[in-house]
C-alpha cells in the first residue's frame, strides 16, 4: 500500500442542479480543431479537414490525373511531366524522349508497375526499380491523346483516346474498338471498369459498355432512351451493382448493370458539370463539379431525398478528380493545379464555444467537451448546453460509478453524478495541494490528479458525492514525485501509474514504488506531454520536441520526423477501436 504522506478528508461545496443528457452513438476517437482552423467550414454537417499538398508547379501547366501505386506513393500527371509524391516531397520523372512532357493518363498494372499515357499517343511504363521504358506494340500506337488507362480482371491493358476510340492489349496483340465496331464515339473523355469486368467509356454521345472475349468485341450502348439524363458524359465511379455516371448538365445517376436500368437520378441539379464522383466514402457520396465539391449521406442519396451540401473551402472551384488512398484518406485535384488531402476518419465540428481543452466519451456514449467557458455536450453533430459557464475546464475523467470528474484551472476538481444531478468540489481551501488539475486517471477506486502543485491521490467511494466527504492524499512528500511539474497522469491495464513531467522525464509507480526512467537511463526524453497504451500493452509516450517513444519491458522504439512524423512535438495520443494510433 502507498504510504499516506498527508492523509486528508474534506466536506465539499455541494449543490443540486438540473441537467439533461442525450445519448450519442460511440465514436472511435474525436479530434477537435481549434476555432481558427474552422473559418472556411460553412456547411451544416461535419467534413474532413483538407490540407494542401503544395504541388510545385513552375508555370501555368495543368494537372490531369493522379493515382496511387502498391507502395503507397502518389503519382501525378501534368502538362509539365510526371511527378511522384511520398507524402513529404515531390520528385519529377524524365521520360526517355525529353520532348514528350504532357502526361494525360496513368494506370497501375500488377506485374509491371506504373503505365503512363501521353498527349501525343505515346505510352511508357516505370518498373519497380524506377526504370522508364517505352512501350511500342507491333501494331503501333495512336497519334491521338491517351485519355484513360486501366488493367482489367484478366490482366489486359485498356486505354482510351480522344479521336481513335478504345484499345485493348490481349497477350501479344493490340485491338481497337471504334465507331465502325458500334462504339458511340471515337472521342472518349474517361473510362472505368465495373464489377462484372466490363469497360465503360464516356463520350459526347452517351456511353459504350465494352467486353472482349475470345478475341471478339462486344459493345452495348447506353443513351437517353436507356434512361440517361444527358448525352454528354464526363465521369464514372463503379460500385458493387453498377456504375455512377456524371453528366455535363444534369448532375449524375446510377446505372444498375445487373438490371440493365437506371435506378437513381438526381431530381434537379444546378451545380454544373460533374467531373468526379466517389460513392460510399465514410457513408457519403462525394461529387466534384466545376462549381465546387458536394456531398450527401449515402442512404439518402440512393432514396432520392438527399440534400447535397457544399464544402465551403472549395466553393466555386473546379474539382477534376476525387481519389481515396489505401489508408482511406480523400485526395482532391482542384482547379487543375492544386492537390488537397483529408481524412474522413477525422471530421470537423463547427462551433463558437472557444478552444476545446478536454474531451470525454462516457460509458453511455455521450461526448463531453471542456472549454475555457464551461462544459458542453456534443449532440447530433452540434455542440449544445453549458453546465458550468464560469469554469475553465482542462481535464475530464469518468469513474467506474459513471460519475464525471472535472478538472479546472484554479478552482479544483468537481465530481458530478449525471444520474441525480449532484456534485461535490475539492479545492485548495479543503487542503488539496493545488487547484489547477491538468490530468485525471484512475484504476478501481483509486484516482490520481496531476496538478500544478504535484500529484493528488483520491480514494473513491460509491456514496460520494452525496455524502460530501472523501479521502485523499497529497503526494508532495513522496520520494520521486516531489518538486516536479506534471503534465499527464496515466494508469495502464495493470494498474501501474505513469506520470509525464516537464524536464524530469517519465515516472512510473508500481505498488507504491516510484521509478524515474530518465534517471535509470531506460528512457531518454525529458518532457512528456501525453501517454497511451495499445492492445499489445505497448506504452506510447508523446514528448515535447523529441517525437514519440513506444515503451515495453524496459526497451523502447523511437519515432521522429525521420520516420515520417509531421512534428517532433506530440500534444495528445489516442488509440481507436481498430488499434490505429492517432498522434496530435
Amino acid at each position: 500500500m502507498l504510504a499516506k504522506t498527508s492523509y486528508k478528508y474534506f466536506y465539499s461545496d455541494r449543490c443540486p442542479v438540473r441537467f439533461f443528457t442525450v445519448l450519442l452513438r460511440p465514436y472511435s476517437f474525436l479530434l477537435f480543431i481549434l476555432s481558427s482552423f474552422l473559418s472556411f467550414v460553412e456547411c451544416d454537417a461535419q467534413v474532413p479537414q483538407f490540407v494542401s499538398q503544395d504541388f510545385p508547379s513552375h508555370s501555368d501547366a495543368q494537372l490531369t490525373t493522379m493515382i496511387q501505386d502498391k507502395r503507397g506513393l502518389i503519382w501525378l500527371a501534368s502538362e509539365e511531366g510526371l511527378f511522384r509524391f511520398d507524402g513529404l516531397n515531390y520528385k519529377r520523372y524524365t521520360l526517355q524522349d525529353s520532348t514528350l512532357c504532357h502526361v494525360t493518363a496513368l494506370a497501375i498494372r500488377q506485374r509491371s508497375g506504373l503505365w503512363v499515357g501521353m498527349q501525343e499517343g505515346n505510352i511508357f511504363f516505370i518498373d519497380e526499380q524506377n526504370q522508364v521504358w517505352s512501350w511500342i506494340p507491333e501494331e503501333g500506337l495512336p497519334d491521338q491523346p491517351i485519355t484513360a488507362m486501366l488493367e482489367d480482371h484478366k490482366g489486359r491493358l485498356w486505354f482510351s483516346t480522344y479521336g481513335e476510340g478504345l484499345y485493348v492489349y490481349d497477350e501479344d496483340r493490340l485491338f481497337n474498338f471504334n465507331v465502325q465496331d458500334g462504339l458511340v464515339e471515337n472521342q472518349i473523355y474517361s473510362m472505368a471498369l465495373d464489377n462484372l469486368g466490363q469497360v465503360w467509356i464516356a463520350t459526347d454521345n452517351g456511353i459504350s459498355v465494352c467486353r472482349f472475349e475470345n478475341r471478339k468485341k462486344f459493345i452495348r450502348n447506353i443513351g437517353i432512351s436507356q434512361g440517361l439524363l444527358d448525352e454528354i458524359v464526363y465521369s464514372f465511379a463503379a460500385d458493387s451493382s453498377g456504375m455512377w455516371v456524371g453528366f455535363h448538365s444534369h448532375g449524375f445517376c446510377h446505372f444498375n448493370a445487373e438490371l440493365d436500368t437506371v435506378d437513381f437520378v438526381v431530381p434537379s441539379w444546378s451545380h454544373g458539370p460533374v467531373r468526379a464522383i466517389y460513392p460510399n466514402l465514410n457513408e457519403k457520396t462525394w461529387v466534384g463539379t466545376e462549381r465546387g465539391i458536394f456531398f450527401c449521406d449515402q442512404a439518402s442519396t440512393r432514396t432520392n431525398n438527399g440534400h447535397f451540401q457544399i464544402v465551403a473551402a472549395f466553393k466555386d472551384k473546379s474539382c477534376d478528380q476525387i481519389m481515396a488512398d489505401q489508408e482511406g484518406n480523400l485526395w482532391l485535384m482542384i482547379d487543375q493545379n492544386n492537390i488537397y488531402c483529408g481524412s474522413p476518419m477525422i471530421e470537423v465540428f463547427p462551433h463558437e464555444e472557444g478552444d476545446i481543452q478536454a474531451i470525454l466519451q462516457d460509458q453511455q456514449g455521450a461526448v463531453w467537451l471542456g472549454t475555457q467557458n464551461g462544459l458542453f455536450e456534443l449532440r447530433d453533430g452540434k455542440i449544445a448546453g453549458n453546465r458550468w459557464p464560469d469554469e475553465n475546464i482542462i481535464s475530464l475523467y469518468e469513474d467506474k460509478y459513471e460519475r464525471i470528474w472535472i478538472g479546472t484551472f484554479g478552482q479544483g476538481v468537481i465530481c458530478w453524478d449525471p444520474q441525480n444531478d449532484d456534485f461535490s468540489r475539492l479545492r485548495e481551501r479543503h487542503g488539496m495541494v493545488n487547484g489547477s488539475v491538468l490530468s485525471i486517471d484512475g484504476y478501481g477506486d483509486d484516482l490520481w490528479l496531476a496538478t500544478l502543485g504535484g500529484i493528488v491521490q483520491i480514494y473513491n467511494q460509491r456514496q460520494f458525492p452525496s455524502t460530501g466527504r472523501i479521502n485523499y492524499t497529497n503526494l508532495t512528500n513522496l520520494e520521486g514525485l516531489s518538486g516536479k511539474f506534471f503534465y499527464k497522469v496515466f494508469v495502464d491495464n495493470s494498474g501501474n501509474v505513469w506520470f509525464g513531467t516537464d524536464g524530469q522525464g517519465v515516472i512510473r509507480m508500481i505498488d507504491g514504488k516510484v521509478t524515474n526512467l530518465l534517471l535509470e537511463d531506460s528512457f531518454p526524453a525529458r518532457t512528456v506531454y501525453t501517454i497511451a497504451q495499445d492492445q499489445e500493452d505497448n506504452i506510447w509516450l508523446g514528448t515535447g520536441g523529441d517525437g514519440v517513444y513506444i515503451y515495453r519491458d524496459g526497451t523502447y522504439e523511437h519515432l521522429d520526423q525521420s520516420k515520417g512524423l509531421r512534428s517532433q512535438t506530440i500534444s495528445s495520443i489516442a488509440i481507436d477501436a481498430p488499434e490505429e494510433v492517432l498522434l496530435v
